[in-house]
């Protein structure tokens, strides 16, 4: 039983490292870093490319894992996430049975692989807040805003800002005619350092956005019909 111990606290650390470092490794193009959870089934993920993030994309992937064959985690371009958020890509319980208690496991000792609704799918420029907790399956489309706590359990549209358990939306960043404009434009390969700073950060209104995107298509962005 120690040398089982010992056994399974060195494998841990040696997933910890490596995991780390095989991260680091295929990931220069952005500022991600594996969070509190880096044990051997994160690791399969990374080798099974089923945990992937785009361009300039920052913060702690705190992942929750039971290494369902269809689960993932798939993250955009210029995303911001919270060093305190989870991602849970798995360990849904039955709720159609007379209870929800994963009896084949813990009494019966049988391997069940733990449901999951599939991957999570983040599209660019999403800014997820602390503590919030995405669930698997849930897909948040590009320009959304997941505010702090937020428990995600439903997919967030384009350009919206959801908060609450479980996630509402709350508003939206811009008219529905910027929205639209900004839908079309695919900016994940812009060259940044050949967009003027004040194009970066100046409020988008319906009299500059047209001017907006042309600096980015002049930086790489392309348009989609």
């Amino acid at each position: 039983m120690i040398i089982t111990r010992i056994t399974r606290k060195f494998e841990n650390i040696y997933y910890s490292i490596y995991s780390r470092y095989l991260w680091k490794k295929k990931n220069p193009h952005n500022f991600t870093r594996l969070g509190k959870n880096r044990n051997r089934l994160v690791l399969k993920l990374i080798n099974d490319n089923n945990l992937v993030v785009g361009e300039k994309s920052y913060g702690s992937l705190n992942i929750d894992t039971s290494g369902n064959p269809n689960e993932g985690l798939i993250i955009g371009s210029y995303c911001s996430i919270s060093n305190q958020c989870t991602f849970l890509l798995s360990g849904e319980h039955r709720t159609n049975s007379f209870s929800t208690y994963p009896f084949e496991e813990m009494v019966y000792h049988q391997h069940v692989e733990d449901k999951t609704k599939g991957k999570i799918i983040i599209d660019d420029d999403v800014w997820i807040g602390d503590e919030a907790l995405i669930l698997s399956g849930v897909h948040i489309g590009k320009g959304a805003v997941v505010a702090a706590g937020c428990v995600v359990v439903a997919d967030v549209p384009a350009y919206a800002i959801v908060g609450g358990v479980p996630n509402k939306v709350i508003k939206y960043r811009f008219s529905e005619k910027i929205r639209q404009k900004l839908l079309k434009c695919d900016f994940s390969k812009v060259d940044i350092s050949l967009v003027e700073k004040k194009y970066l950060s100046v409020p988008i209104n319906e009299d500059n956005i047209d001017e907006i995107i042309s600096k980015l298509i002049q930086a790489g962005a392309s348009i989609n019909k």
